[in-house]
């Protein structure tokens, strides 16, 4: 009988410790990474004026023509002097511009042809083999050459079932990352093969399992993986993740003990909880955006480590007027935080409000010569 109750208690423990999924628990402080980055209680929520944050601001102005017309920016990845744009909705294409916005072509017709896409959701490039991923319906992978602008279909490759993806990211080795929709945890590692799927991040509730926006993305030396109301981001670089950087909130309690509350203690405790909602880095240098019930906080920081932090409400957007500082990416070459913003908005600004901008952002833009059925303005922040 002693035998049998030491037998039930250490397996007990056992599934105790193997439940615990999540890699950052703030019960327990034994894990390592490589930054902790404590956001002040009190939040520097003072008036900021953009331009004091972003002194080096530019305007892309997108071509706008028959092929060239696109619903809404869904990834933006820069590349050597191309600029490639992900629409699934309206284009249903990834399309490349140069620097100065001029449309360059399409990668990949809508269809169900060879080299056709039905329906992408998302996409990479492959900077050492220099060619262009799209993940097409979440289920292949529509491989095609950045030799010349024709962009070739090279290959397809299926992605099996159990994966479910609608984000992918390359990894070293020939790997690739996905954030998975279906019942498998959040994340897979695949190997080029998809013989060898690792998963991790089981999903809980679905209040905590929501599909996330930009909740994986690279560009910068780190592919970073972050999960919905967690305050961990991770790196997936060595092909596992590994925590990176934790933004410490001084939470009232932590993610583990939060997804095991009871759905009416969760819904009050998220009233209280600080939920990340962007996250891009560009170097030393990084861009935060989280709320707390609803409200809608920046946390920002340059090169030289100072730190921006304040409120939506107290922004004073002197270069493109929104307070919807909504990032959708990085140019890592030029070390700027990417923005896009309407031209009907644009020009109704400096019609209506032009005292509320900034001289030089009103001369940058009086240069794009706009119309209101023109394709998105991308604003090029660099702090």
């Amino acid at each position: 009988m002693k035998k049998k109750i030491t037998f039930i208690i250490i397996s007990a423990t056992l599934l105790l410790v193997c439940s615990c999924t999540d890699l950052k628990n703030k019960a327990d402080k034994k894990e390592i990474v490589s930054e902790v980055i404590k956001v002040n209680d009190e939040k520097d929520r003072g008036k900021t004026i953009a331009s004091d944050i972003f002194p080096l601001f530019d305007f892309i102005k997108l071509e706008t023509n028959d092929e060239a017309i696109f619903g809404n920016i869904e990834r933006i990845i820069f590349y050597n002097d191309r600029i490639f744009i992900l629409d699934s909705e309206v284009a249903g294409n990834a399309q490349s511009f140069d620097r100065s916005g001029k449309y360059i072509t399409t990668v990949g017709g809508k269809g169900k042809g060879p080299g056709e896409i039905i329906y992408p959701m998302d996409f990479y490039i492959d900077t050492l083999k220099k060619t262009i991923n799209i993940l097409d319906m979440g289920t292949s992978i529509k491989v095609y050459s950045l030799a010349t602008d024709c962009f070739e279909i090279l290959n397809s490759s299926e992605i099996p079932a159990t994966i479910g993806s609608f984000k992918t990211a390359p990894l070293p080795d020939n790997k690739r990352a996905f954030i998975t929709g279906g019942k498998n945890p959040e994340l897979c590692i695949a190997d080029k093969s998809f013989k060898n799927l690792d998963f991790y991040f089981p999903y809980t509730s679905r209040k905590f399992s929501i599909l996330l926006r930009e909740g994986l993305n690279y560009g910068n030396k780190n592919v970073i993986f972050r999960r919905y109301a967690n305050d961990t981001i991770y790196n997936l670089s060595e092909g596992k993740p590994t925590p990176y950087r934790v933004f410490d909130f001084n939470q009232p309690v932590s993610y583990n003990e939060l997804v095991n509350l009871s759905e009416s203690a969760q819904n009050e405790m998220l009233t209280k909880y600080s939920l990340i909602n962007l996250y891009f880095e560009s170097d030393s240098q990084f861009y935060l955006k989280y709320s707390i019930n609803s409200k809608e906080f920046f946390y920002l920081r340059n090169p030289k480590g100072e730190i921006y932090h304040f409120s939506k409400e107290k922004i004073n957007n002197d270069l493109f007027g929104t307070k919807n500082l909504y990032c959708i990416g990085v140019d890592q070459y030029t070390k700027s935080f990417v923005f896009m913003i309407t031209p009907s908005y644009l020009l109704k600004l400096v019609q209506t409000k032009p005292e509320s901008l900034h001289p030089e952002s009103i001369n940058k833009l009086n240069q794009l010569h706009l119309k209101e059925d023109d394709n998105y303005v991308l604003v090029m922040l660099k702090m």
